[in-house]
């Protein structure tokens, strides 16, 4: 196998870092009317020295942050965006840097916010003053948020398995017509409302038997509720009036932290 080949495979498993040229990326220097425009008082970013009276910016946004936790590749990028902004004006220039991701809205050079790495060089030393660097910050982030996404999406198929769950339905479509689910495990997402007996209680609007007693005790409680469903059934509602809802058996469920239960369920 040709090494180049071997270069490639290597690269796209993680195990070798990625030239900066091989980086999706945009460059925009600062530009009006299609000119650059090099200002004539450096920003917060740039430290001016004498005879260095001018700065440009250059924006980058790049399709994977995550090649720049290489740092040769980081600083690779950085000289091809240096150079854009020392071809686009005068000597006497410093030219500052502002790396973000690829469709982020803020790309614009007078942004305030925090984009990805900032950083700036005079053209007369080329020697590279790294500002900011979130890079790290946010790879370990994504990351976190991503074994969350794993480990609820485990929780949640244990618990599909483990009460044999055979559909996930919304309360309007089980209050619609339970009977289309009559016999059946089914899960919704719902909240618990009151006790109406020792083990019958209201979710919603749906009436569910064979409560355990003690596991629902405020109302409000959202939760993902397993239940088989039985048919409809007659309850009192908040007005006192006897109406037809649908009926469950308490099958299992999961109690949420969220109001929309997206710390259960998968997304």
């Amino acid at each position: 196998m040709r090494p180049y080949v071997v270069a490639a495979i290597l690269t796209l498993l993680g195990w070798l870092p990625a030239k900066a040229e091989d980086i999706a990326a945009r460059i925009e220097v600062n530009s009006s009317l299609g000119r650059a425009v090099c200002v004539e008082d450096p920003s917060d970013l740039v430290q001016p020295v004498s005879g260095q009276s001018r700065e440009i910016g250059v924006a980058v946004s790049v399709q994977n942050y995550r090649l720049l936790l290489n740092v040769d590749t980081l600083l690779s990028l950085l000289n091809r965006a240096a150079a854009a902004g020392f071809a686009a004006c005068p000597a006497d220039i410093a030219v500052g840097v502002f790396i973000r991701t690829a469709g982020d809205p803020r790309l614009a050079i007078d942004f305030t916010g925090q984009p990805l790495v900032t950083a700036w060089q005079y053209r007369s030393d080329r020697q590279w003053r790294i500002v900011l660097n979130n890079v790290q910050q946010l790879v370990k982030e994504e990351d976190a948020r991503k074994a969350a996404s794993t480990t609820r999406v485990q929780r949640f198929q244990q618990f599909v398995s483990e009460f044999g769950v055979t559909a996930g339905l919304g309360p309007e479509t089980l209050a619609a017509n339970p009977f289309a689910y009559k016999g059946k495990t089914v899960v919704v997402r719902t909240t618990f409302d009151k006790m109406i007996s020792e083990n019958e209680a209201i979710f919603g609007n749906i009436f569910v038997s064979s409560v355990p007693s003690a596991t629902f005790t405020k109302p409000g409680m959202p939760v993902v509720l397993a239940i088989r469903i039985e048919g409809l059934s007659q309850a009192v509602n908040g007005l006192g009036v006897e109406v037809s809802v649908p009926h469950g058996t308490y099958v299992g469920s999961l109690l949420c932290q969220q109001s929309d239960c997206l710390d259960i369920l998968p997304h």
